[in-house]
């Protein structure tokens, strides 16, 4: 044995679990059928609850996993609609002359209109010229159909780059294009005068007034206000590729509301419940028990048998006597020992275990073998009779007893007698 630790036989193992089996079965089965009833009897108790509470589970995950569907259906809706905007934002990138214009390089190209008559009711003209140039500059965007050909565009571009303003203290109506290139720019605006001549809206009723234009007028803008612009579009354009991106975030992170386990405890699945807790406590109790042996083993350092203290302490078990010993087990003892002896005059037997098997063992001993002084002593660390007394004794018969004397109390008196210079004949295992 080295450093206090017990290696533990199967077999003794096995032993010392059955002096305890019939005691640890009844209270493992008892036990089992107790929890088994009371697992029943409180499933049968609480069963209308326990069904009250899955139903309100149930209720409560219909609820969650309706809202769960209306906010997905919304970002879904929301995302999609985000991407279309965004598709169009490229598509515009793409095509726009605006975005296209250099800021720097582009110049404001101006035509303005006036209305004249030869009426000369100056304030019923007065009041009929603006509503004749509010109905231009409602219904003037609606009526240029085909502006895009003269800048190899689509109409909506084109119209993009083109500001009307009106003036009412003069009766006036401006047309402003943005555009680098003078001749096509003014190209532009002359289509568009002759699509205000062809109005029906005003015409119809304003026949009298005849639209006169001057001449075309190019002014330098500043890049800032072109630039403006696009930084405007560009930032929409990030802004919306940020939002879709945070939505589909979103999206990403909504988890369904998790199922409820339905499980309707019946009579028959209350039984069946019960059954498995009182199982697991039957083999809970057993589990425990063995380990708990196992523990007490290897702490107290337990020996079940003379195999057990011989593998522990490698001293040849001398005689194993049952019963205080028959006689043929005394007989044997009586011939084994002059042949682990050599003088054969004083043998000392030292054992922790009761004193009146000591005597007796003694005395047998005694009887069978006269020629030979025989002494006893128990704990020699104890008792210090028992030691002065091994003092006078060369030769030492250690005797130990089946779940008496420990693995630890052999090697610690073993370890003193060799300390002592005392030869160990064997041990006698009782």
């Amino acid at each position: 044995m080295t450093d206090n630790i017990i290696e533990i036989d199967s077999k003794s193992f096995i032993k010392y679990a059955k002096k305890h089996f019939k005691v640890v079965l009844i209270i493992s089965c008892l036990f089992s059928v107790l929890l088994t009833i009371g697992v029943y009897v409180y499933s049968e108790k609480n069963k209308n609850k326990r069904l009250t509470k899955v139903e309100n589970n149930i209720e409560k995950f219909e609820q969650d996993f309706e809202q769960y569907v209306e906010r997905y259906s919304v970002l879904a809706e929301e995302i999609r609609l985000s991407e279309e905007k965004y598709s169009e934002f490229e598509e515009y990138f793409d095509n726009s002359l605006y975005m296209k214009s250099e800021p720097w390089y582009t110049k404001a190209y101006t035509k303005t209109i006036w209305l004249y008559s030869d009426s000369n009711i100056e304030g019923k003209q007065h009041i009929e010229r603006a509503k004749i140039l509010n109905i231009l500059n409602d219904k003037i965007k609606d009526n240029l159909e085909g502006i895009g050909k003269i800048l190899d565009c689509e109409d909506e571009y084109a119209i993009e780059i083109l500001t009307f303003s009106i003036d009412y203290s003069a009766d006036t109506f401006s047309i402003q294009v943005l555009y680098s290139d003078e001749a096509k720019a003014a190209k532009v605006l002359d289509f568009v005068i002759d699509k205000i001549k062809h109005i029906e809206e005003v015409y119809d009723h304003y026949h009298e007034y005849e639209i006169k234009g001057e001449k075309l007028l190019a002014t330098n803008i500043t890049g800032n206000q072109v630039a403006q612009y696009q930084n405007q579009k560009i930032n929409e354009y990030k802004s919306l590729y940020k939002t879709i991106y945070d939505k589909k975030q979103q999206l990403k992170k909504m988890k369904e509301p998790n199922e409820p386990s339905i499980f309707k405890i019946s009579k028959k699945y209350g039984m069946l419940l019960g059954i498995v807790f009182g199982e697991l406590a039957f083999v809970c109790i057993w589990v425990l028990y063995l380990l708990g042996c196992y523990w007490i083993m290897v702490k107290k350092g337990i020996m079940m048998s003379a195999e057990d203290f011989y593998r522990v302490s490698e001293l040849y078990p001398i005689a194993v006597l049952s019963n205080n010993g028959d006689e043929l087990e005394y007989n044997r003892l009586a011939h084994m020992l002059p042949l682990f002896s050599k003088e054969n005059k004083k043998i000392m037997l030292l054992g922790n275990v009761p004193n009146d098997v000591l005597d007796y063992l003694t005395k047998k001993c005694e009887s069978i073998l006269p020629d030979i002084l025989f002494a006893y002593g128990d704990n020699i660390d104890k008792n210090a009779d028992a030691f002065e007394t091994t003092l006078d004794f060369d030769e030492i018969l250690l005797v130990v007893q089946c779940e008496h004397t420990t693995a630890y109390e052999v090697c610690e008196c073993k370890q003193r007698l060799h300390k002592l210079n005392k030869k160990i004949l064997g041990c006698i295992v009782i």
